[in-house]
């Protein structure tokens, strides 16, 4: 159906990122348009003979596949395609069932030799309790919570967003002056949930479900001798079928391409539950 998560294109990737280049001396602040002013005032040389101030590019975590099933790609730098977004606003039905929704996405570093050994079928047995699952992801790597979400979500659909603006530095010169010039552009990351379900059986939902989630860390490339050029994993997911609610079911997304900084694959793991379809008295 059209109103599938795959083609109603919930996600739309900006072109380029925001671009900030601090330039020595043009107008006097006090001259310049409003939308000028701001933009030198949030890219300006640091003073003369001074070191480069470092723009926080804080690395957080990344994901996934369909239920109970793994996938691994080869290169999730995603270069050169900016940030992701939900699509404009979509008129969206106030009426029928609603229902829990719980979701833990992971963040796994794991060993190349690991990949050929995770067992999709283990770790969905292992997420009706949360510390066996946790256990479960011990074994193959370390892992941390990367995103938490919990509420209730109208089966009609339901969009869900996390994310955050994220400043990194694209290129660093000194000029003649011996001024260090920096310039900053910005990036969204996060995670996007974007599900529509039918209860079309007294215990089961007919899910569809697009999950995507983005994130930067530095790479090995260096841009100058204080800063390294960012690294981008953008992880998209789709699930299509049936669930049981409060019944965990897990997707699993590896990044084997490019690896982090101590060698060690990519993954995330997300343990999702729906809750018991509840239908709202008018």
């Amino acid at each position: 159906m059209d109103s599938s998560p795959s083609r109603r294109s919930a996600w739309m990737m900006l072109a380029a990122p925001l671009l900030f280049v601090a330039s020595p001396s043009v107008l006097p602040a006090q001259d310049m348009p409003p939308a000028l002013q701001r933009e030198t005032a949030r890219s300006t040389p640091a003073p003369p003979n001074s070191p480069a101030t470092e723009a926080p590019v804080t690395p957080q975590p990344p994901l996934q596949s369909a239920p109970n099933s793994i996938s691994v790609i080869g290169d999730g730098r995603g270069r050169g395609r900016g940030a992701f977004a939900p699509a404009s606003p979509r008129p969206v039905a106030a009426t029928g069932p609603t229902c829990t929704f719980d979701a833990t996405i992971y963040d796994v570093r794991m060993p190349l030799d690991q990949i050929g050994r995770i067992d999709a079928a283990m770790l969905s047995s292992a997420a009706a309790n949360v510390a066996e699952f946790e256990k479960a992801l011990a074994a193959i790597g370390t892992s941390q919570p990367a995103y938490r979400f919990g509420q209730s979500v109208r089966l009609s659909e339901t969009l869900i967003l996390s994310s955050a603006e994220i400043p990194y530095v694209t290129n660093s010169n000194i000029n003649m002056a011996g001024q260090t010039i920096n310039s900053v552009a910005y990036r969204q990351i996060g995670a996007i949930i974007d599900l529509i379900g039918k209860v079309n059986a007294p215990n089961a939902i007919d899910l569809e479900m697009s999950l995507q989630v983005s994130n930067i860390a530095d790479s090995a490339a260096a841009i100058s001798p204080n800063f390294k050029a960012p690294l981008f994993r953008n992880f998209t997911m789709s699930h299509k079928g049936r669930v049981i609610p409060n019944q965990p079911f897990v997707l699993v997304s590896i990044d084997a391409g490019t690896l982090d900084s101590n060698g060690k694959a990519v993954a995330c793991i997300a343990r999702i539950t729906m809750g018991t379809p509840q239908q709202l008295q008018p």
